[in-house]
């Protein structure tokens, strides 16, 4: 009706009367859908519910003993973060091996200059000590097991 009511008031073209046609079109399914979707919630309210539905139909979970049990957190997030502390310390050791073979090179540059060490590196160096110390011994223990252990010989008893 709208498009007649155009048409008498000035010549429209063909490609202005097509998109004119497609716009009530496209208005008059909007319309429908929304009549539609208004009906289907006045009747009933989980028509749109999709997750209710699908809930009962999943499988149930397998029972997975006591370690695997899921508690929100990853499983080997503490592994990965413990080895990632340790290949940063291991790349600050090997730092400051190369600074401190730098400072012996230039040592008669500088002697006549103070030296200044900040809180923090001093601290980050004891820590480095620390866990150098802590390394060595879980390195000694590691060959003492693996020396009682006696090889393979456990294993094909």
């Amino acid at each position: 009706q709208a498009i007649e009511e155009e048409n008498d008031a000035q010549p429209i073209s063909q490609k202005e009367l097509i998109n004119l046609q497609i716009l009530e079109s496209s208005r008059k399914s909007e319309r429908q859908a929304l009549k539609l979707a208004t009906e289907a919630l006045a009747g009933n309210g989980e028509v749109f519910d999709f997750d209710s539905k699908l809930k009962p139909a999943a499988a149930p979970e397998p029972d997975l003993p006591e370690k695997q049990t899921m508690t929100g957190k990853s499983r080997y997030l503490s592994e990965l973060l413990k080895a990632k502390e340790r290949r940063d310390r291991d790349k600050f050791m090997a730092w400051e091996n190369v600074e401190r073979q730098e400072r012996i090179r230039e040592e008669g540059e500088f002697q006549d200059k103070e030296k200044f060490i900040t809180e923090s590196y001093a601290r980050q160096l004891e820590l480095n000590k620390k866990e150098a110390m802590i390394v060595q011994v879980e390195e000694k223990l590691n060959q003492s097991k693996t020396l009682d252990a006696g090889g393979l010989k456990g294993f094909y008893n």
